[in-house]
């Protein structure tokens, strides 16, 4: 008889610590939810220009620094690659579009509002916007990071 309370108590106190570590858990994602809400406002705000973005054909991150560790981000509406010709004939046009750029975590709550596959989205190397003087080339390996960045789950 004492073994069966016993057993039943120990349920009831794993039950409960279930439903609280699921409960801390779901609170966690509505604050992380709301700050990423949050944020999103504020980039809006600041940067209009990349949300409602026409994305049938894909979207582009442009990807640029102006120091060796300050990695920054734009959004173009259609798939550009590197060695694009139309690109570079349209470059002044494109470079109004893209502004002050963003780091790549916020690139990648710009991106979740579009709710594209990543395989719509190219990645590439883009000369600083703001100031070519000032912009340092950002390397292959650099793209990859930023890939790895925007699309981590």
């Amino acid at each position: 008889m004492h073994k069966k309370i016993f057993i039943i108590r120990v349920v009831i106190i794993f039950g409960t610590c279930m439903v609280i570590v699921f409960m801390g858990l779901f609170i966690r994602k509505m604050i992380i939810v709301k700050e990423n809400n949050d944020k999103i406002e504020r980039l809006k705000a600041k940067n209009f220009q990349w949300f409602n973005l026409n994305s049938d054909d894909g979207l582009t991150v442009c990807v640029w620094q102006h120091e060796r560790d300050s990695i920054q981000c734009g959004l173009l509406s259609g798939i550009l690659y590197q060695y694009d010709k139309d690109v570079y004939n349209t470059r002044e046009k494109i470079e109004m579009g893209l502004g002050e750029g963003v780091s790549p975590e916020d690139m990648k709550l710009i991106l979740a509002t579009y709710k594209i596959p990543k395989e719509k989205v190219s990645v590439i190397s883009w000369g600083s916007p703001v100031s070519s003087r000032t912009a340092v080339l950002v390397t292959n390996d650099q793209i990859k990071d930023v890939e790895n960045r925007i699309f981590e789950d």
